[in-house]
């Protein structure tokens, strides 16, 4: 579906336009290249990952909001209270969200690559992280994302401080 077609023009709703396009993999992110952990020198390079002072994981418990159409998506989901929260990571089909889909022998879903399905579910996630900037690059890394996903980095929020 052209989201644009049904989409409020300009909105964030009309700028999800790369599902779709097999040519348009990969908007914004690095080149490929080797995955590895940095470890400080006076760190043990052959520690777990979650050791080094270069690493931090965003895992625990995210702000959800649940679509069972992109569709029904509004157009500025930007602007969305999450109305509940979802352990990252987690299928939210595990999480009473849509159904498990188990196949053997067919296709549970319309097969008409690259098209997706109308009534495929959306996933709204939120999550806000705050650093010091210390003159270092931050990569942002999404193993377990599966289909399509749009990230979003929104304008920090202002906030009230209180004499």
């Amino acid at each position: 579906m052209n989201l644009e077609k049904i989409a409020a023009p300009g909105s964030a709703k009309s700028k999800m336009i790369y599902h779709e396009d097999p040519n348009k993999l990969h908007i914004g992110t690095l080149e490929k290249h080797a995955y590895f952990i940095p470890f400080d020198r006076e760190q043990d390079p052959f520690a777990s990952r979650e050791e080094s002072d270069h690493f931090e994981l965003l895992n625990g418990e995210w702000g959800f909001r649940y679509f069972e159409s992109v569709i029904d998506l509004e157009d500025d989901f930007t602007a969305i209270i999450p109305n509940n929260t979802i352990p990252v990571p987690a299928n939210w089909q595990l999480h009473g969200y849509d159904k498990p889909q188990y196949t053997n022998i067919a296709y549970p879903i319309t097969f008409d690559p690259p098209y997706v399905p109308d009534e495929n579910p959306v996933g709204i996630y939120s999550r806000e992280y705050e650093y010091t900037p210390d003159g270092r690059d931050r990569i942002l890394v999404f193993e377990g994302v599966d289909s399509c996903m749009y990230l979003l980095k929104l304008p920090t929020p202002q906030r009230c401080v209180e004499p």
